[in-house]
């Protein structure tokens, strides 16, 4: 039998004030206890600051930036994606401590597969796995024509959080994936499909 705690934890969210509105939840801590928002801050349950990382706010207006809480609560992996070249940067950083490193790039230069239209559309990326205990961050990198007209692609990365080397790679391929998800230690990955208009 497989036993599973529950964590139950709710979280005391800023206000609105007027310097703005307030900042959303980027990503929880797995024991629930602490929340990294969109300006950077980490707070408590309580809705206590607890540390500041200037270099996970959430970048407005551009997509391709994801956050996903490390499963031993000890930081973030974050991907960006360059518009320019589609590589996607892979870091680490620890809160609230605010220490980042790079563990890599994938992806530079990469070209669309055919039947995929290359359009304005920036590419996506998303953290599927951050997990520190088995050495292992999953990423994946999404291209979705904005006007819906054609294909779509996905390419997955699995690589060791440590030093940035190369555990696992789907090439991009031209796909009815909708997305990919990953057990919490990246050692599982799987992808559901994509629902048609009819579905």
């Amino acid at each position: 039998a497989v036993e599973r705690e529950t964590i139950s934890s709710t979280i005391q969210l800023p206000t609105a004030s007027a310097a703005g509105p307030a900042p959303s939840i980027q990503a929880v801590s797995p024991d629930g206890t602490r929340a990294l928002l969109s300006d950077g801050s980490v707070i408590d349950q309580t809705g206590r600051l607890v540390g500041s990382v200037a270099s996970l706010a959430a970048t407005s207006g551009v997509p391709g930036n994801g956050v996903l809480w490390a499963a031993d609560d000890s930081g973030v992996c974050s991907v960006t994606v360059d518009a320019a070249n589609r590589g996607v940067t892979v870091s680490f950083t620890t809160v609230p401590a605010g220490e980042s490193r790079v563990v890599a790039v994938v992806g530079a230069g990469d070209t669309l597969p055919a039947g995929v239209p290359a359009t304005a559309e920036l590419d996506t990326a998303q953290v599927l796995a951050c997990s520190p205990a088995t050495d292992t961050v999953v990423v994946a990198r999404y291209h979705e024509p904005v006007d819906g007209t054609g294909g779509t692609s996905s390419t997955i990365w699995a690589l060791r959080l440590s030093n940035g080397g190369l555990v696992f790679h789907q090439p991009e391929v031209q796909s009815t994936v909708g997305q990919a998800v990953a057990s919490s230690d990246g050692q599982v990955i799987a992808e559901e499909p994509r629902l048609s208009a009819n579905s």
